[in-house]
């Protein structure tokens, strides 16, 4: 009696348990905002260009790195994806870092005025940190 089920498992179309998905999905996001921001494309056309170079990327770890692995072991291409995903993470983490870009503070008021937040911290027993800090807002 035949099974329809491979005897190896089911694993869809490619028969690899793909880990890349996140970072392909990452990789897509970055492409869209560099196309957006750098290079001045209109919005749709990003959200248009973004998958479509995703998707190659993808169509050339597939070609050819993912063919080598269709007929060994699940394990193989689990690593590979593994470790691939890793190594897209990494990159993008060594070159951006792990934070986010910090929002600019507001210009400061007109000279010589103080903000109330300033205004109640410097009343009191405050210490000079506090105090040099609301000079910078300021402007002095």
């Amino acid at each position: 009696m035949r099974c329809s089920r491979s005897a190896r498992g089911d694993f869809r179309l490619l028969n690899i348990i793909n880990f890349t998905h996140g970072a392909q999905y990452m990789m897509g996001a970055f492409c869209a905002y560099f196309l957006l921001t750098k290079l001045g494309i209109g919005y749709w056309w990003a959200l248009a260009i973004a998958p479509l170079a995703v998707g190659f990327v993808g169509m050339v770890i597939e070609r050819l790195m993912l063919a080598r692995l269709y007929k060994l072991d699940h394990l193989y291409g689990l690593l590979l994806t593994f470790g691939l995903a890793l190594i897209i993470q990494g990159l993008f983490r060594n070159e951006y870092g792990t934070s986010g870009i910090p929002m600019p503070y507001r210009k400061s008021s007109p000279a010589g005025a103080t903000s109330a937040s300033c205004s109640s911290r410097t009343t009191g027993h405050g210490s000079s940190s506090r105090r040099s800090s609301c000079a910078l807002r300021r402007g002095s």
